[in-house]
This record gives C-alpha cells, structure tokens and sequence, in this order.
C-alpha cells in the first residue's frame, strides 16, 4: 500500500484548520495587528498630499435625490473635524479627543497618506467594465485601511454620533469619560468601550429619555426607508404624545458615510476618472465575494455596545432598523434578523413598517399621481455617490418577507408604498388590527401636510381601489396579512 505524500501546503492547511477548530481569533486582536502595520507603512517614504477632491457625506435623512457635491479639502483638517460633533460631558474634552485620534490614527497626516496610498494600487480600466474588481495590492491596502479605522475608538464614537433619526435639533448622544486618566486610552474600541458612557442631552428637560422602543423599517434597497421612518416618527407622536421623539438607528448607509477612509476610496476612484467604482468596495448579498468594506462588522459591534450599555449602565435607546431580509430564505425564520433588537429595547410591542418601492416605475400598478421612481432608477442615482452597485436581485425577496414579517408587530403595522419623488403621492396602508384614529385633528393634519394617502387595508382590496391601482380585486375580501407580489 502506497503511503500518501503529504506536501508542505497540505500541512500547513491542516495547522490551519486545526486552529480553526480550536476557535477563531478575537477580531480585536486582528484589528491590533492591522492597527501596528499600517501605522508603521504610513510614516515611510510618503509625499505630503495637501488637496485632493472628497466626497462631503450623505446625511442620513435625505431624500435620495440629494446631489453631493465635491469640494477642495485640506485633509489635515478633516483629520482635526472628525470627532467635531462627537460630544463629552467633560470640560476638558477637547484633550480627549486629541489623544483618542492620536491613539486611533497616529498622525494628523493618516488621511493625507490614506489618499496617495489609495491612488498608487488603483487597479487600470478593463474594456467594457465601468465597475471593476479591486483586488491583490489594492484590496490589501484598502480593506486593511478600513479594517483599521472602524476598529478604532474614534470610528466607533463617531458613528454612534451620528446614527440618529428623529428630532436630530433638540437631541443629541453625549459621552461620559470615566477613565480618568485620558492616556491610558488606546485607540482600539474594543479595549476602550467600556470608558465610554453615553447618554442622551435633550433641550426638552421635561421630556424623559426614551425607555426603549423599536420600529423595524422592513423593505428592498433603495425605498427610501430612513426618509420614511422619519415621517412615521412623527406620525407616532401625533397619535401619542409620549411617544419618543429620538431614535438611534443601525443603518449600513450611515456606516459608509461615516467612515472617511471610505469616503477617501470614492474620491481616489473619481480621480482616477476611468471607472464607475469597485464591484467589491460593498459585495451585494449572497455574492460569495469579500467586501473591502462590511457593514456587519459595524452592525454587531454597535449592537454588543448597546447591550452593554443597557446591561451595565441601565441605559436603554430606542431604535429605528431598516432591514432589507433580503438574505434570508423564504424557508427561514426572519425574526432572527431582528430578535436581538427586540433584546436591545425591550421593546415587545414593537412597530412594524413595510417600505417599498417596485423595481421600476413602469411595473409599478398605481394610476400616475401615485406611482413610485422605482428602486433601480433610485438606486442607480446614487451608485457612483455612494460606492455601492445597485442590484435588483433581492427585490423580491425582500418584498415577500416584509410583506409577512411586519405581521408579526402586534399593535402598528404600516405599509408603505413609497412615491420616492418630491411631487408624488405615497400611500400608506394601514394593516393594524386596530386602526388608527383618522378622526384625531393631530393625524389628519399630519396626512395632509405629507402627502401621504391614508388607506384603511389594503388598496387592491378598498371599494374605491380603482382611484389609486390599475390592479384591484372584486367581489371577495382577503386578509391584511397577504404577502403577495403587486
């Protein structure tokens, strides 16, 4: 019997996956190492860039005809405003910042460097391709980069900052810093978190902090979920006047626009002026192909921030999630896409929205004045923009398992046929078991000022279905829980 020859690849693959076994490496320590590399590269033989062109970020509640313009930015002060808006309780807390970016980044001249680093690996156009992959030296440089600053402290509290919807003017997320000692900081959020508490400062100072509430925003990409969570907010505070005003949010698209090594991959992109983007700057879902940049990394450490937070600290958000599930299966349980935001709030009772657009106009069944711009027009507005290609593939889905799951909201459910242009009409569906009070004063004006067309169920079923649809259905009654396609 032959003995097997074992080479020195198969050994190492089977080291490998023994160690893999044996239980994968903390992603802190992956960012450690990450963080001690590139902070060592930058100082090497790199020319000072003092302009480039940037992207400015998209703010979180636009609309998503929102142009964004580019300007002439010195980087050095991008690197000085990146924790601007980023609020301490303390007196000294400029300080603070000071060595948090120190620790995060460590030199004022990370994202000047960041830039002529990007440019030197951008991969040339391939005929025919107006988005490219970025791969080998380019994925290594940019994918590191990223890797290294949504580990840091500074990401992490700039991002928390600014993932808010609702009354954004009279409230705003402020940290307490309980270190003491600001040079023990290390720039490594996972080793950081817990010196950072957060809280809410509200103008209001008779209005009580939010004791946890939720609202699942369900819905296909680019439907304009952020823009009409705002208006459901609200909407909800017209029908109860306790109802909170204030809302954190977990929201990929507040993540990309946040993160200005991000920003600064676009910007190199369109200096280079010979393609649209990266096909893998953000991998659609179910791709199989790595992303440079992945939301989930944030997602979950924001989430586990917040459990701590509520753990530790007794201190409770309320959230607004927009969530595609466009990933999961028709014969999977979705609800363990948004169980662990139930956990987060408490909230058990919790508000079920069904956000859509339909992929193009010309499929969309309502009568002309109600008519959506469709997601694949919306979405490809904003592909160059925003970095990430749109694709429709998870359309249907997404629509069928937003249809069911906001079934599972046992007081408010809305469904929400998003106009996704300044003079349409939205309509809004009222799917709750018990229906909102349209003879309230509040709620009506609410309506009218919107131009939202409140809809008691669903359109295809009303008497007078024929004024919004070209698709209506006669003579029989069917269930607000039907997650058909239309």
């Amino acid at each position: 019997m032959k003995k097997r020859r074992i080479t020195k690849r198969k050994k190492a693959k089977r080291v490998k996956t023994r160690k893999l076994r044996g239980g994968l490496p903390k992603f802190s320590d992956i960012l450690k190492t990450q963080k001690e590399d590139f902070l060592s590269i930058q100082q090497k033989n790199m020319e000072d860039v003092t302009h480039v062109d940037k992207v400015s970020p998209v703010p979180s509640s636009t609309t998503p005809s929102t142009q964004v313009q580019i300007n002439k930015v010195n980087l050095e002060d991008v690197y000085k405003e990146y924790l601007a808006d980023v609020l301490f309780s303390e007196e000294k807390e400029n300080e603070i910042k000071d060595v948090i970016m120190k620790k995060s980044f460590g030199s004022n001249t990370y994202f000047t460097n960041l830039f002529e680093k990007i440019m030197n690996v951008l991969p040339p156009k391939k005929k025919g391709q107006e988005w490219v992959s970025c791969v080998k030296d380019c994925f290594s440089q940019t994918h590191g980069n990223v890797l290294l600053e949504i580990g840091s402290t500074a990401y992490m509290l700039r991002v928390l900052t600014k993932s808010v919807v609702g009354d954004i003017k009279n409230n705003q997320i402020t940290f307490v810093f309980s270190l003491g000692n600001k040079e023990k900081i290390t720039g490594l959020w996972e080793k950081d978190k817990d010196y950072f508490k957060m809280k809410i400062l509200s103008k209001e100072r008779s209005k009580k902090n939010c004791k946890g509430r939720l609202i699942m925003g369900f819905g296909p990409s680019a439907s304009g979920k952020t823009y009409c969570a705002n208006r459901v907010i609200e909407l909800m505070t017209s029908i109860d006047g306790e109802f909170p005003k204030f809302f954190m949010t977990v929201d990929g698209g507040v993540f990309r626009e946040e993160s200005l090594v991000y920003q600064t991959i676009i910007t190199a992109i369109g200096k280079k002026g010979e393609y649209d983007g990266f096909k893998n700057l953000v991998s659609a879902g179910g791709s199989g192909t790595k992303s440079i940049f992945d939301s989930k990394v944030i997602k979950n450490t924001m989430n586990e921030y917040l459990k701590e937070q509520k753990e530790k600290e007794k201190f409770v958000v309320c959230l607004y999630v927009p969530e595609t599930l466009g990933g999961c299966g028709r014969n999977i349980n979705c609800a363990q896409y948004y169980q662990e935001y139930i956990d987060i709030t408490g909230d058990k009772d919790w508000i079920g929205l069904m956000i859509f657009q339909h992929v193009n106009r010309k499929e969309c069944p309502y009568k002309e004045k109600y008519k959506c711009t469709g997601t694949t027009e919306s979405g490809e507005s904003r592909e160059k923009r925003e970095g990430k290609k749109y694709s429709s593939r998870a359309w249907e889905n997404s629509y069928l398992n937003g249809n069911e799951y906001i079934n599972r909201a046992l007081t408010y459910r809305f469904r929400i046929h998003n106009s996704g242009s300044p003079d349409g009409i939205t309509i809004f569906e009222d799917l709750s078991p018990n229906k909102i009070d349209m003879d309230d004063k509040n709620v009506s004006k609410f309506f009218k000022e919107s131009k939202w067309q409140y809809m008691s169920g669903k359109v295809k079923y009303s008497n007078d279905c024929e004024k919004y649809s070209n698709e209506c259905v006669k003579g029989r009654k069917r269930s607000d829980s039907d997650s058909s396609v239309e």
